[in-house]
C-alpha cells in the first residue's frame, strides 16, 4: 500500500479530527508524526494527513463535502 499526503492541517488537533472523520467513513487515515513542523516559536504547527493512494479521491470528497453526519451528530 502506498500512502500519500492528502492535505495539511494548521495544527495537530485539527489534523487528528480530520483523520478521525475520514476513518469514520471507512478511509484509512493518520496524521504523519514525522511531518510536524514548528512555525512560530514552537506555538503553531502544521501536520500532514496521509491516506492510501487508492482512497485519496474518496478522502478529498469527504473533506470538501457534502458532509454526511454520523447518526446522532450534527445540528438539531
Amino acid at each position: 500500500m502506498r500512502w500519500v499526503t492528502l492535505t495539511t492541517a494548521p495544527n495537530e488537533p485539527l489534523g487528528e479530527s480530520w483523520a478521525h472523520l475520514l476513518r469514520q467513513h471507512g478511509v484509512c487515515a493518520y496524521v504523519a508524526p514525522d511531518t510536524i513542523t514548528a512555525l512560530i516559536a514552537g506555538q503553531a504547527r502544521i501536520v500532514q494527513i496521509r491516506v492510501p493512494e487508492e482512497q485519496a479521491a474518496r478522502a478529498k470528497e469527504l473533506l470538501i463535502g457534502p458532509w454526511e453526519w454520523p447518526e446522532g451528530a450534527g445540528a438539531s
